[in-house]
């Protein structure tokens, strides 16, 4: 199918937005316009609350339910598409859930991880690769040349090297 200028009239909904969601939105949007001409009835205001109420519940399962299907797939070592990539990407939780204990476990993991006691490398390979790590320190350039102020050379340079028009 090829694009024309014209502006798609059917909105782009997100994966997870199925008949489901269309039909509770459909009722949810009928009750609006029932509740637009009938401001002064209670029976009709009240199913609006249930139809809206009943909207936001479908909506925030279906998002809840898609994103867990993708976080299983992740964990099982399943591919997944990109565009389901950009919506794990782009979506926000409004409460962050923080537990208590991922909290300690995350912070003893990196406290043992700087640690002399950490088991992963013996204190005499940690103390060689500390004094390597110096010694690469001192072939390095002095901080007087990078600290130094920029050359007309390397301005033109680096103007020469840009495109045309930046």
């Amino acid at each position: 199918h090829f694009q024309t200028g014209e502006i798609s009239q059917n909105p782009s909904f997100d994966a997870w937005f199925d008949s489901h969601c269309h039909t509770a939105r459909r009722l949810y949007k009928r009750s609006i316009k029932v509740v637009d001409s009938n401001p002064d009835n209670q029976r009709i205001k009240v199913r609006h609350r249930a139809n809206s109420k009943d909207y936001r519940k479908i909506i925030n399962k279906k998002k809840d339910d898609f994103f867990k299907r993708l976080n299983k797939k992740i964990k099982n070592g399943k591919a997944i598409s990109w565009r389901d990539f950009k919506k794990l990407k782009s979506f926000k939780k409004d409460e962050v859930q923080t537990d208590p204990e991922q909290l300690k476990t995350f912070q003893d993991f990196y406290a043992k991880l700087y640690s002399d006691t950490h088991p992963t490398v013996d204190s005499l390979t940690k103390r060689a690769l500390l004094e390597e790590a110096d010694t690469l320190a001192e072939g390095s350039a002095p901080n007087e040349t990078l600290n130094s102020p920029f050359t007309m050379d390397e301005l033109n340079n680096a103007i020469n090297s840009l495109k045309t028009g930046k």
